[in-house]
This record gives structure tokens, sequence and C-alpha cells, in this order.
């Protein structure tokens, strides 16, 4: 490889990841279909992963129909989701509740990954037909999941990671945020209900690429499945470190501490 072909590599590699970390674009940018190109190429493979690790991700797959696909090396990298970025994304950072609401927020991620996932083979890469979903449908799974793990801990010994989920489940069960919203709000980033904050998660994972919309014949109708981008995510990442990160979260958290 000449001196030339490196640098060109260089920068072909180290833009397409800053592009990827970015929300998703409607189209890939011109640094990523040139690393999809190249990427069949093991000088370029070798040279795009190390400059994946020097912005502590790492690359899950590249592939036209997703392009790079970017998975943070460790939780406390600098660009690895957390807390405050949740609340910076979901949250009004100034809400009383904001404890409870990140509780709600996480039960509302996991059954919105039941609804695109509802099996095993749906998981797999060969899988053509997504399942869809709404946001009545999240709902209603959020609240039977909650249930269950209720139902479940009422039967069992619980260790201190299982009483953190049950915690957050008595939040859905109890309904200490409603349903649907009660009032009208001028505040645009208020969550006042579970569907606003399921809306909003599905909103967000639509923004970076993870879920697509298909709108119905009525208005309003619209019904959200899996990108392959996600399903890349699940297949060859996981979630399930994710899950249990998010589920380990105390509600008894100073704010202080967290941003």
């Amino acid at each position: 490889m000449t001196p030339e072909e490196l640098a060109n590599y260089t920068e072909i590699a180290v833009t397409a990841i800053i592009d990827s970390m970015q929300p998703n674009p409607s189209e890939h940018s011109e640094a990523i279909k040139q690393a999809i190109h190249y990427y069949c190429k093991e000088e370029f493979r070798t040279i795009i992963h190390a400059a994946a690790k020097g912005f502590d991700q790492n690359i899950v797959d590249v592939g036209h129909r997703f392009g790079v696909v970017l998975i943070a090396n460790s939780e406390h990298g600098p660009f690895a989701p957390g807390l405050s970025w949740i609340s910076s994304k979901l949250l009004n950072s100034t809400a009383e509740n904001r404890d409870e609401l990140r509780c709600i927020a996480m039960m509302a991620l996991v059954a919105i990954l039941v609804e695109a996932f509802p099996t095993v083979q749906t998981t797999q890469l060969s899988w053509s037909s997504p399942a869809q979903f709404t946001v009545e449908e999240v709902l209603s799974r959020m609240h039977q999941l909650a249930a269950q793990v209720i139902a479940q801990a009422n039967n069992e010994q619980t260790n201190q990671q299982d009483s953190n989920i049950i915690t957050l489940a008595s939040i859905i069960h109890e309904s200490r945020l409603p349903k649907y919203p009660q009032e009208k709000s001028s505040k645009l980033s208020a969550i006042r209900s579970e569907s606003e904050m399921i809306t909003a998660w599905i909103r967000l994972l639509q923004e970076y690429g993870l879920l697509a919309c298909d709108i119905g014949y009525q208005p309003g109708d619209e019904r959200w499945m899996a990108t392959e981008k996600l399903k890349v995510y699940i297949a060859k990442a996981g979630t399930h470190e994710l899950v249990e990160q998010l589920l380990s979260i105390q509600t008894n958290e100073a704010h202080s501490e967290e941003d």
C-alpha cells in the first residue's frame, strides 16, 4: 500500500466513523459509501477498525443496506449513551419525577424491542417480514411485562438486581404516570404520559435509523418496524447487556450524581 493509499483510506475511515455516529441521514454519506466499497480490502478493514477503536467504538458490521454499524466499546466511553444522554434526548431534565420517568423509559424500550422481535426467527438477518407495531401495542406490552415481573416476584426470593427490576415494574403497574395525557401543555419537551414516552422513544430510534414507519390508509395510522440496522444490532451484537444495564437503574439516585 502506497503512502497516498494509506492517507486516502485513513481519511475515508475516520470520516465514515464520525458520520456513522450522527443521527441517521436519509442516505449514506459519501464517506460511508466509500467505506462500504473498500471494506472488502483487508488493508482498509484494518484501518477502519483501528479508527473505530480510536473513538472507543467497535464495528458490528458494514453493508450496503445499513452502512457502518457501531457499538460502544464500553459503557464509560465518551460516545456511549448513558443516563444524561437519555435525559437530554427524551426527558425534561427539570422534571421533579425525573427518576420515575427514566424507569418508565427503560421499560418502554424493552417493550418496543419485544414488539419489534416477537420470536427468535424475527431476529435473524435472513428474516424478510419484520413485525409491525403501534404505540398502543407497545403500551399494552409494557404493562404485560410489568405484571409478569411482579407476579413472578411474588413467588420467588429476589436478590438486589431483581428488586431493582421489581421497583421499575411497580412504577408501571401502579400507573404513577398516566397512560395518556390528562391535560394539554405548552411544553413540547414535557413527558406527561406513558404513551408520550413510547412515542418519544420511537421517534428517537427512527432518527438514528433503527425504526422505520409504515403509514396506513387512515390519518394517524402509523405502524413501526425494525430496520436492517437494528436487526444487525440484535443479531450480531445482542442487546441483553444493554437491557440488563438499563433495568439495574436505581430510582433513588441523586440527581447530581448522574449529570
